[in-house]
């Protein structure tokens, strides 16, 4: 079975309908943990992941709607 690169992720945040999108943000723990936020069109037709530190995360997740980072799921390798 393909794992995801939500596998050991845990949903903190929800936004729906913010400028045309909805945003979902997950943490991770541990040695290595990180955040993966996942913006949705309000259709449901377009899926982008930004990824990085979990240090990181409160930072990312304010500026949700205005970060250029967000990328295909294939291009999602888990590292900055």
């Amino acid at each position: 079975m393909k794992r995801s690169n939500l596998d050991n992720m845990l949903i903190c945040d929800v936004a729906l309908a913010e400028g045309g999108y909805n945003f979902y943000g997950y943490l991770s723990s541990g040695e290595d943990a990180r955040f993966i936020i996942m913006r949705e069109t309000t259709g449901e037709t377009e899926y982008r992941y930004a990824f990085g530190k979990a240090a990181d995360y409160t930072a990312a997740w304010d500026g949700r709607a205005t970060t250029t980072g967000f990328r295909l799921p294939s291009a999602l390798g888990g590292k900055d």
